[in-house]
């Protein structure tokens, strides 16, 4: 599977896989990492970067089905971008639902590790006064200065 690329490419160590026919799926070395391939992909052979640096790990787990309302299926098929599948359109809006939800996690215990230092240092800031940075920084910023 030569992929025919203007931009970068990229040369990958291949070992097949025990059992396995070569063109079914091998493991490919690239960046120091192995990973899982299918198609037939040989040794030597350039590769577009952008396909042979792509993670796909296997999927050894599955999310439970789900009933929706059919406008709400209908609505998400019509946004499905030319060769992705519904499948793979709610796997990524379950990933991009989880990233965000750990940040927002992330955020609220870095404010309440934050709450708790100001309590016990008893030091805090005036609510005004962090503003009126702010504003000073994106000030500086707009200008064309340093945000400092």
């Amino acid at each position: 599977m030569l992929i025919p690329s203007s931009g970068p490419t990229a040369t990958l160590t291949v070992k097949p896989l025990a059992g396995v026919a070569p063109e079914r799926a091998v493991l490919c070395r690239l960046d120091g990492r192995w990973r899982l391939r299918s198609g037939l992909w040989r040794e030597g052979d350039e590769y577009c970067i952008a396909i042979a640096t792509q993670w796909c790990p296997m999927k050894t787990a599955s999310l439970p089905s789900l009933r929706v309302d059919p406008r709400l299926r209908q609505a998400a098929e019509d946004v499905l971008r030319e060769g992705e599948s519904l499948s793979s359109f709610v796997e990524e809006s379950v990933r991009a639902n989880v990233e965000r939800r750990q940040s927002q996690r992330d955020f609220i215990e870095r404010g309440l590790a934050s709450r708790d230092k100001a309590a016990a240092s008893g030091t805090y800031l005036d609510a005004a006064d962090v503003i009126a940075g702010l504003e000073k920084r994106l000030a500086a910023r707009r200008a064309g200065g340093k945000p400092r």
